[in-house]
């Protein structure tokens, strides 16, 4: 038992708390492991303990990140620093440190959330960090990231500069995963010699993480597609697939997969992924990975089109807002124009918070794309 555990008063509603939460540490990622823990959660504020609630919800929040609810990881987060502000004795500051950097990680993900937001919680967790004693190693790379999701390459590039000199601390993130943020950098900056380099465990086909194997392989499906080396893009579809396949977390992934099979010609394995994964993409919780989804799927019947293609044969939930000409039966000009047309309203939502046109440039790349496909459907 822990010293948290330890701590908190033994009740009827206490043991049955401590019950569901050692449960649902045994279910799948997913809605049903967050939904168990915010069950305890529930029940722990019914009773107004607070001790309760608090590791209720530090529970919670790893399930979140896991099942792609950030927006629930948000909330949670918010209470629990806001006890530790409140009350450090029985609630550790530093205990809550680790789980700051998710919540930040995530602000991005959602449009209205503004630039000045997402700087003021960059600026609190650097004070909390230093107030730790950190050396900040680890908030110099989630500045980075975050520079990543908004799109702003010289506050990215910055950042790196910053996380090189800086020694590893307590609170450094391991070297797997420091590894696979600077390839996400190098796939950023389209710098993919130097990614690749960073990739060379996963294009030997080496595990070190399912995690970032998984992710990892779906971000080099299209820098291999471009620059001609389509035997190790099918070498990271065919590998990597399994480890985003499931799960709300992995959506944006999953439409890397589809994308590299539309463009290399494979639509009947872009049909059964777009058939598979379109209804968790649809009701995403982060909407860049919806739009990245449904972006993945203009190219697919953009490419279709290119090759003489007017309908195709597509098993879709029935509240698919795009034109249907029968059952299962789409018009791929009219699917082709409601995808560009939903993708671009996304797209200016996140360029406009970003003050970029990162992600307008993005989708017009699609068409660019589509032309230098080879001729193979």
């Amino acid at each position: 038992m822990s010293d948290a555990v330890a701590e908190i008063p033994m009740t009827d509603y206490t043991a049955a708390v401590l019950t569901l939460l050692e449960q649902a540490e045994l279910f799948e990622d997913g809605p049903a492991k967050v939904a168990a823990f915010e069950e305890a959660v529930r029940i722990a504020d019914e009773h107004r303990d607070v001790r309760l609630g608090y590791l209720a919800r530090k529970k919670l929040l790893p399930a979140c990140l896991d099942a792609g609810q950030p927006d629930l990881m948000l909330v949670a987060y918010s209470w629990c620093l806001a006890q530790c502000d409140r009350d450090p004795t029985h609630f550790d500051p530093d205990g809550i440190l680790w789980e700051y950097r998710w919540v930040i990680s995530e602000m991005p993900t959602f449009p209205q959330i503004t630039r000045a937001q997402i700087e003021a919680a960059l600026t609190d967790i650097t004070r909390r960090y230093l107030a730790a004693g950190s050396t900040l190693r680890p908030i110099h790379l989630l500045r980075m990231n975050v520079c990543i999701s908004i799109k702003d390459q010289p506050g990215a590039a910055e950042a790196m500069a910053h996380w090189e000199r800086a020694p590893r601390d307590r609170f450094s993130d391991d070297a797997e995963t420091e590894r696979a943020f600077l390839a996400d950098y190098y796939f950023f900056r389209e710098d993919y010699d130097a990614a690749f380099r960073q990739c060379e465990s996963v294009l030997q086909g080496r595990v070190l993480s399912k995690h970032f194997f998984g992710s990892d392989c779906a971000d080099l499906l299209y820098p291999l597609w471009v620059t001609g080396q389509f035997d190790l893009a099918e070498q990271c579809h065919k590998k990597g697939y399994r480890y985003v396949a499931t799960g709300a977390r992995y959506v944006d992934c999953c439409g890397d997969h589809v994308e590299y099979l539309a463009l290399s010609g494979k639509p009947t394995k872009c049909v059964r992924l777009i058939e598979k994964h379109l209804p968790v993409a649809l009701s995403a919780r982060k909407p860049n990975d919806r739009m990245a989804f449904l972006r993945a799927m203009y190219v697919f019947a953009a490419t279709m089109l290119r090759f003489g293609q007017s309908s195709v044969r597509m098993k879709l939930p029935p509240d698919f807002p795009a034109p249907v000409l029968g059952p299962n039966q789409y018009d791929l000009k009219d699917l082709a124009a409601w995808l560009h047309a939903d993708v671009a309203e996304w797209s200016a939502r996140y360029d406009g918070r970003n003050g970029n046109t990162y992600y307008a440039e993005r989708l017009a790349r699609c068409d660019a794309d589509v032309v230098r496909t080879p001729p193979r459907i």
